[in-house]
């Protein structure tokens, strides 16, 4: 824990009872409470929704002390619920938020610099479109995703196999709502697009009436959302058997930013598959300027997989069946056995119709 001066830590003595008040959920694994007149970040076991009342038993007093939850929990689901109520109208998709930050750090002159500095490593940050053809590097960007950033800082184990919390996307954001929270109020300001005329961007309007560190808590604090978003959708509930991970990796180029999507879940296995390995699909969607929607399935399961795309535009659907040989042949190099791999026009939910022999191995309608 901390926030909380070291002497009022130092009074608790094990077996207090404590009455607490949730301030604020920071994730699903963290909250912000007030015990007392002291507030306290907690790392916790469960998501904890703005104001709710707990009820706090001192199990452990020092430095870092243990508290035991004594209200009756509630269930995961419910708890999932009330945390989306609050979390969704705050949240803004990913390639919105990091355009407009692309936008808001081309005034340099507006923003203090420590702010600026974190911006741009925030920025330079940013997976790049040639390193996708890095599986390193879209591990590396995927692991760094956010949604993992408070599982790994909790985990007793080689600080050398994790990820680094310096480079996690959740991390930066919240190194800069620090940073910004120390800034002094600004005057609002008159930016060169707006004398230039250029002011029908809704950012740039914004800007008219805001400073711009103020719009840059703002677009901060929605990314953050939606990073806590795809952490409580990647929950699993007692009424799962199966995980399944959501992850959004921004991708910068020349002409903007990208989000490329992946859900990854533990596929149940058929009653008749003997085989003692996991079966797990991994679900991505994109959307590029010149190529429109593409989304993909990949199902694995031992040393077999089954690729299926779909594709919005009739030129970008012909692209990928041209080049089917190629990636069958990629996927045969790296040990797949008989790879499967077919393309669709359209999307997953329009495809009703996947043919027999394309459901021989593994059912991956969607």
């Amino acid at each position: 824990m901390t926030e909380a001066s070291p002497a009022t830590i130092k009074n608790w003595i094990a077996g207090q009872i404590l009455e607490a008040t949730v301030l604020k959920q920071l994730s699903a694994n963290s909250a912000l409470l007030k015990i007392a007149q002291a507030q306290i970040t907690a790392i916790t076991d469960r998501p904890l929704p703005a104001e709710t009342k707990l009820q706090l038993r001192v199990i452990r007093a020092g430095d870092q002390p243990v508290l035991q939850i004594l209200n009756q929990p509630r269930s995961t689901t419910e708890i999932k619920l009330s945390a989306l109520r609050q979390i969704v109208p705050k949240q803004t998709p990913l390639d919105e938020v990091f355009s407009n930050l692309r936008m808001i750090l081309s005034e340099k002159e507006a923003l203090p610099p420590e702010v600026l500095r974190v911006l741009q490593s925030l920025n330079n940050g940013i997976l790049s479109r040639r390193e996708l053809i890095n599986p390193k590097s879209v591990k590396k960007a995927l692991m760094e995703s956010g949604i993992f950033l408070e599982s790994n800082l909790g985990k007793n184990t080689d600080k050398s196999i994790l990820p680094s919390p310096v480079d996690d996307l959740k991390a930066r954001l919240l190194r800069l709502t620090a940073i910004l929270g120390n800034e002094p109020p600004r005057t609002p300001i008159r930016n060169s697009r707006q004398k230039q005329g250029i002011s029908n961007s809704p950012l740039m309007s914004l800007l008219s009436a805001k400073s711009l560190p103020e719009e840059l808590h703002k677009q901060v604090d929605s990314a953050l959302a939606r990073i806590q978003l795809n952490q409580l959708n990647s929950l699993q509930g007692s009424d799962h058997n199966h995980q399944a991970f959501l992850m959004e990796v921004p991708v910068r180029d020349k002409e903007g930013i990208d989000v490329f999507s992946f859900k990854i879940t533990e596929e149940e296995k058929r009653k008749e598959d003997r085989s003692t390995s996991g079966l797990w699909s991994i679900k991505l969607s994109f959307n590029l300027n010149r190529l429109g929607t593409i989304h993909a399935k990949l199902v694995l399961g031992g040393e077999q997989i089954k690729a299926s795309l779909w594709a919005d535009e009739q030129e970008t659907f012909e692209l990928i069946q041209n080049h089917l040989d190629l990636l069958r042949q990629r996927l045969t190099d790296v040990d797949f056995i008989d790879p499967k791999v077919m393309c669709f026009r359209g999307n997953p939910e329009s495809e009703n119709n996947l043919s027999c022999k394309f459901n021989e191995l593994l059912n991956i309608e969607i």
